[in-house]
């Protein structure tokens, strides 16, 4: 459809929301990641006797390299910037999601950072204090 969007696999017999993200997203983009939280969930319908549920996950990885398995029907894997997420043409109803949970990630990243800088800093001053800087 050319439209951005997110990985999405099913879940085997008696597998779990989270081990089946784990082998989707490997077989699908080739790489492994940590569950951090749920972002949400949607219904579509595949046809007028069959509704399927998708539930979207937030992960973390420290692959870099995507290798988009062929039989996915998808043309292309890619990682973006937060700045390049906003202008992609995603499907309309993931929009919201993704952008909530990117907004997130990055006021919960930039406080953590700031606490990390403070407390780096404090240290610094404290050692120039001492005269060990």
């Amino acid at each position: 459809k050319k439209k951005w969007t997110l990985s999405k696999g099913r879940l085997q017999k008696n597998e779990g929301l989270e081990k089946g993200l784990k082998r989707a997203i490997r077989e699908e983009i080739g790489i492994e990641v940590e569950v951090i939280m749920g972002i949400g969930k949607h219904f579509y319908s595949r046809s007028k006797l069959r509704a399927v549920e998708v539930t979207y996950f937030l992960g973390k990885t420290t692959g870099s390299v995507l290798c988009l398995e062929k039989k996915t029907g998808l043309n292309e894997a890619r990682w973006f910037t937060y700045e390049q997420v906003k202008v992609l043409d995603l499907h309309s109803d993931l929009k919201p999601m993704i952008f909530r949970t990117m907004d997130e990630v990055v006021k919960k990243y930039s406080a953590e950072r700031a606490g990390w800088i403070r407390r780096w800093v404090q240290n610094c001053l404290k050692k120039l204090g001492s005269g060990l800087l």
